[in-house]
């Protein structure tokens, strides 16, 4: 009695993880539609939906995750601006060097640079920080995370999306096939009590 049981459940637990195998693989294969009679098509349901899958995953990192003025935002405080104020301290004054009449630059003493130097110094750090939140401003009415998001997946060929889906979720999947082995030897243990008591 108790071997037949024991049978049972284990032919359970057997059935229980192929399938859930089995439901897995076909969440990605057929990868491309397979035409059977009567017109039924099989196709995964990843390869099926993989543009409307880029699509909602855009829509979900831009309104949920990170929006285009936070990435602008952060970096903006993250930038030095010490080193921008150099930067553009010197081109500032090659421009002025190249481009403003040598009156002009006499009547300066020769010393634009310094003159460049001290208004950065004093209200450049304002004034640059204002112009990147402007800009920042701006862009983020223009830039859209979300299409880059799906172009970006949708570019992808499918066995990459694949693999970045199970690189992802592999444990996840795992304990789905082996839920499915306890669940199936669950089923054939009450299946042999149910078959030995009536």
């Amino acid at each position: 009695m108790y071997i037949q049981i024991g049978i049972l459940a284990c032919i359970g637990a057997l059935i229980g993880w192929i399938t859930n195998i089995l439901a897995i693989k076909l969440l990605f294969r057929p990868m491309n539609p397979i035409v059977l009679p009567f017109g039924l098509k099989i196709q995964g349901v990843l390869p099926r939906r993989k543009e409307e899958i880029a699509r909602s995953l855009g829509e979900v990192v831009e309104k949920e995750l990170l929006s285009t003025s936070e990435i602008l935002g952060s970096v903006l405080e993250n930038t030095d601006m010490k080193d921008v104020k150099e930067k553009l301290s010197q081109k500032l004054g090659q421009v002025a060097m190249q481009k403003l009449p040598p009156l002009l630059l006499s009547l300066a003493g020769g010393s634009i640079q310094t003159l460049i130097d001290k208004f950065l110094e004093g209200d450049g750090e304002a004034m640059i920080k204002e112009f990147v939140s402007e800009a920042a401003h701006k862009a983020g009415g223009k830039i859209k995370l979300a299409d880059m998001v799906e172009e970006k997946i949708n570019s992808y060929d499918f066995v990459v999306f694949e693999e970045m889906i199970i690189a992802l979720v592999k444990k996840e999947l795992r304990h789905i096939e082996i839920l499915g082995a306890v669940l199936g030897f669950v089923i054939g243990i009450i299946q042999g009590v149910v078959i030995l008591l009536f």
